[in-house]
C-alpha cells in the first residue's frame, strides 16, 4: 500500500464529500418548505401528483437505500480482500517453522473476525433501513392505507433509519475488544 501523498489525497476525498453533499441537497432546500402541523412548524414537501410522490420516493430510496448498500458491500468486500491477500502473503514469507505455526492461528482468526464484523455492519444497514425503504414505498404506491395505525406505524419504522448510525460504534467496540479469560 502506497502512503505517499495520502493526506493530499484525503483532504481531496473530504472536500470532495462535502462538496457533493452540498450539490445534491439543493434540491431538498428548493422543494422543502415549513407548514404549521398541529400548533407545531415543520418541515413539508408537497406534491400535488401522485407520481411525483412515487418518482421522489423511488429516487430517495435508490440514492439512501440501494446505492450506499452496494458502495458499502464493495468496500468491504474490498476490505476483506485486501487482509485475506495480505494473510496469504505473511504466512508465504514466513521463513522458520515457528513463526508459520504461530502466524497459522493469529492470521486465520484475524480473517473470521474482519469477515463476520463485515457481515454484521452490512446487514445492520439494510436491517436498519429497509424497513423504513419498504413501507415508504409502499405506501406512496398505494399498497398500504392511510390510517392512524399505519401512521403510529410509520413513525416506529422511521426511527430504525437513524439508528444504523448509533449501532456500528457498538459493532467495532463488540470487535474490537480483547476477549481476556483468567
Amino acid at each position: 500500500m502506497n502512503f505517499s501523498g495520502s493526506w493530499r489525497r484525503a483532504k481531496g476525498l473530504v472536500i470532495t464529500a462535502w462538496m457533493m453533499s452540498v450539490i445534491l441537497s439543493i434540491p431538498i432546500g428548493v422543494l422543502y418548505h415549513e407548514r404549521q402541523i398541529q400548533g407545531r412548524l415543520q418541515c413539508w414537501i408537497d406534491f400535488s401528483e401522485p407520481w411525483q410522490w412515487q418518482l421522489y420516493m423511488t429516487l430517495v430510496a435508490v440514492s439512501v437505500f440501494v446505492v450506499p448498500a452496494i458502495i458499502i458491500s464493495i468496500c468491504y468486500a474490498f476490505i476483506v480482500f485486501t487482509i485475506w491477500s495480505k494473510g496469504k502473503q505473511y504466512s508465504q514469507k514466513a521463513c522458520d517453522e515457528t513463526r508459520r505455526a504461530s502466524s497459522r492461528g493469529i492470521i486465520p482468526q484475524a480473517k473470521v473476525k474482519t469477515v463476520k464484523m463485515t457481515f454484521i455492519i452490512v446487514l445492520v444497514f439494510v436491517l436498519c433501513w429497509s424497513p423504513y425503504i419498504v413501507f415508504d414505498l409502499l405506501q406512496v404506491f398505494g399498497h398500504i392505507p392511510k390510517t392512524q395505525t399505519n401512521i403510529a406505524v410509520a413513525s416506529l419504522i422511521q426511527s430504525l433509519a437513524p439508528l444504523n448510525s448509533a449501532a456500528n460504534p457498538f459493532i467495532y467496540c463488540l470487535f474490537s475488544a480483547s476477549k481476556t479469560t483468567r
